[in-house]
């Protein structure tokens, strides 16, 4: 996927899961600026449900 292409709004679900398997904290930090706790944690939430 090229960086260009993403939406930071559309494709908000594919950045924060990037970040939570391969980020280190100053990408945290940043997803946590750009996107509402409640969306990370969604995100999050969603992400344990495909591994059970």
């Amino acid at each position: 996927m090229n960086l260009e292409d993403l939406n930071p709004q559309k494709d908000a679900g594919f950045i924060i899961g990037r970040v939570l398997d391969l980020g280190n904290l100053k990408e945290w930090r940043a997803i946590n600026d750009l996107y509402a706790l409640d969306k990370i944690t969604k995100t999050i939430e969603n992400k344990v449900k495909d591994y059970l």
